[in-house]
């Protein structure tokens, strides 16, 4: 097996298999049990075995012996040069890319992947939903927060640059709340942007511009974060 593949894991068959219906703790265990069994009799060539530990398998748990076949043909898959020279197939078995990243095959789980990454340099969260107030009102909204490395510290630590978007609409008022807030030291990093001509040439702009960084603010409707943004790395907060 090459290093840079990985089989699915038993979380991938569990959530991608079609479920047999309620089956009992013993009965699961049982079948798993038949299912090893089963692959390691023909592994060894003992094929009359193995269908044998198949059959009591798929009775006590069908999704146990779906599991282990994929398992087996997997591995005789790749047991092929043809398949493991196919770019399709490595790509789908790859390993993650780093390891607070989820792998390309297998669950996700959302609690912990909705979290910040420490291996990321930028990342962003969306909210949009309806509802509505104590009066039974109806209102809309979303929020929109932004976070990317800005630079790293003398010792090699991420410096990181928030940005905060959200808004609220109230329906039948007609009336729409919005504010936009970014880092404190966005002025200083859109003038350099500016000083370098990246965003425009005109020198009138740049020069309009450049009064509204030199006094640490952004232009409106943008604002800057009255405080420093906390971000949470073991929730979502």
């Amino acid at each position: 097996q090459d290093n840079d593949i990985s089989l699915p894991s038993e979380g991938w068959y569990a959530v991608t298999l079609p479920q047999s219906g309620e089956v009992s703790f013993e009965a699961r265990a049982r079948a798993q049990a038949l299912a090893q069994r089963a692959q390691a009799a023909a592994a060894a060539g003992k094929h009359a075995e193995a269908e044998r530990a198949r059959e009591e398998s798929a009775a006590a748990d069908p999704t146990c012996l779906r599991l282990a076949l994929l398992g087996e043909y997997l591995k005789s898959l790749l047991g092929l040069r043809q398949a493991r020279d196919c770019t399709a197939l490595r790509s789908f078995l790859r390993k993650k890319l780093r390891p607070d990243w989820p792998a390309p095959l297998g669950p996700i789980n959302l609690e912990e992947q909705d979290l910040p990454h420490a291996s990321s340099v930028t990342e962003w969260w969306y909210l949009n939903c309806h509802f509505e107030d104590k009066a039974g009102r109806p209102h809309s909204a979303f929020v929109a927060f932004f976070r990317a490395v800005a630079a790293n510290d003398a010792k090699g630590d991420k410096i990181w640059m928030e940005a905060l978007n959200w808004a609220i609409t109230d329906v039948r008022a007609g009336r729409y709340l919005q504010e936009s807030l970014m880092h404190k030291d966005s002025p200083a990093v859109l003038a350099d942007m500016f000083d370098q001509g990246l965003v425009t040439k005109d020198n009138m702009i740049r020069k309009a511009y450049r009064m509204v960084f030199d006094k640490k603010n952004v232009p409106l409707p943008d604002r800057i974060f009255p405080d420093d943004p906390v971000v949470h790395h073991d929730r979502l907060e």
